[in-house]
């Protein structure tokens, strides 16, 4: 039913979007938002090391957010059910694709307008909630992904003199169950709970004209975590102090975002909880991105990337220097993800040729990047395979990636296309029980209706 009102709404730039708060003719006080998105991905040529042969999977993903405006503030509740069919035993299935009924949002929330020239207005937001901060490489509430990261605590957000926006947050991050494989590969309910052991904060300001039309972003985030009967950690009590520099695409006009980050402090060794001595946390990570938007009717542009996340150089000595990306995202610097996704922020050096473009109700991007591991000893991270000696090499092979987006009801209902394609090389080809296939070829089509 609700495909069908989509699909009746009259399919023009001036048409009002589809609500359905004005369709259920719910009072002034309460709104009504959502998404039902389906999305088929095929996956030939596989590079897991637990994992063979072709995959694909069906995944649904549907989400209800409700909120209530009251004299006191807002009260809001966002129910998330995602879920994969046509996936079997060889199938790559975990809590990031499969996370069946659950509430990712339950909060309180309030809003304050100062009059003071240093505070100039305040929100408050108290309970379990999703997070977007910047450029949502260290917290990101997900969106190609199928399950979204939750958190309770408190998020301030604040908008201070000169427009300068602060982010604060204290968190224990939501654990997303079920967990085991069986229960995945079945769509099996299990209740979310908080990993009660787990901590996770942040603060976040943004100083928007730093100089002319460049933005910077000064942050510190922090992760403090111990074992649990439910939970096995690596005990990591970790602080990570960065800053960004950022001129948003225009027109005409060159752009840039640089974003780099130092991650210190302990861990342990292994989750065993053993008692073998904490590691010293030496990590980093860099994305530096350059580009220029031609003054036309396709708003082309053109960049330069490259990412940075290092690796742990010695495996056996006492330092981890492996870069972790934790609640941050991967998809818009790193390729298409779902059962795809060969790479992550972790061990990893990859410049990148990047060519997008925005018409009307189009957009689109492609780009090649030539992934290697920062370190020849440590892991390929996703793909959980490793050389201890480093007698493989370091290249992983060539990655092109795209999507191609179209509104088929503006702002409504939109179709969405996407392919990829991994050529191995040396590193893939000859660590030991590496890729059978020489190439990895994904596709996926996904239909996204917004309410």
């Amino acid at each position: 039913t609700m495909l069908i009102l989509l699909c009746n709404t009259p399919a023009t730039g001036t048409a009002d979007p589809w609500q359905l708060a004005d369709a259920l003719k719910a009072p002034y006080w309460l709104q009504l938002s959502g998404e039902s998105r389906i999305r088929y991905e095929s996956l030939d040529g596989q590079f897991r090391r637990t994992l063979s042969g072709s995959d694909q999977v069906i995944a649904l993903r549907s989400l209800l957010h409700a909120q209530a405006r009251t004299a006191i503030g807002s009260f809001g509740i966002e129910l998330h059910d995602a879920r994969a069919y046509r996936n079997d035993d060889g199938s790559f299935v975990s809590s990031s694709v499969v996370n069946t009924f659950d509430v990712i949002q339950a909060y309180y929330q309030r809003r304050w307008i100062h009059n003071d020239k240093a505070l100039q207005q305040s929100r408050l937001k108290i309970g379990r909630f999703t997070m977007d901060i910047g450029s949502r490489r260290f917290v990101e509430r997900n969106d190609f992904r199928n399950t979204i990261n939750a958190f309770s605590g408190a998020h301030w957000q604040a908008q201070l003199t000169g427009d300068i926006q602060l982010d604060a947050f204290y968190t224990v991050p939501v654990q997303k169950l079920p967990r085991s494989r069986d229960k995945l590969l079945d769509n099996d309910f299990d209740l979310d709970e908080e990993a009660s052991k787990r901590r996770w904060w942040g603060v976040h300001l943004q100083f928007p004209g730093f100089v002319g039309d460049t933005q910077l972003d000064l942050f510190g985030y922090g992760l403090k975590e111990a074992d649990t009967s439910e939970l096995p950690t690596f005990d990591r009590q970790l602080i990570a102090p960065g800053f960004r520099l950022f001129r948003s695409p225009d027109a005409g006009a060159w752009d840039m975002d640089i974003e780099a980050a130092w991650r210190f402090g302990t861990r342990s060794s292994t989750l065993s909880g053993a008692e073998t001595g904490d590691l010293r946390v030496d990590a980093y990570m860099l994305h530096a991105e350059f580009g220029y938007t031609f003054a036309n009717s396709w708003n082309l542009r053109l960049a330069l990337e490259w990412d940075v996340a290092s690796g742990d150089k010695e495996p056996d000595d006492d330092k981890f220097e492996r870069y972790e990306r934790l609640f941050g995202t991967r998809r818009r610097d790193l390729g298409n993800t779902g059962i795809f996704g060969p790479l992550t922020r972790s061990n990893l050096s990859a410049p990148a040729v990047r060519v997008s473009f925005r018409r009307q109700r189009w957009d689109g991007r492609a780009y090649m990047q030539w992934p290697s591991l920062h370190e020849k000893k440590d892991a390929w991270l996703v793909a959980a395979l490793r050389d201890p000696e480093g007698n493989s090499g370091t290249r992983l092979g060539t990655n092109f990636d795209s999507r191609l987006r179209y509104w088929l009801v503006p702002d409504n209902l939109r179709a969405e296309l996407g392919a990829s394609a991994m050529w191995y090389r040396e590193f893939a080809n000859k660590v030991n029980a590496g890729p059978e296939d020489n190439v990895a070829i994904y596709g996926y089509f996904q239909v996204t209706a917004y309410f």
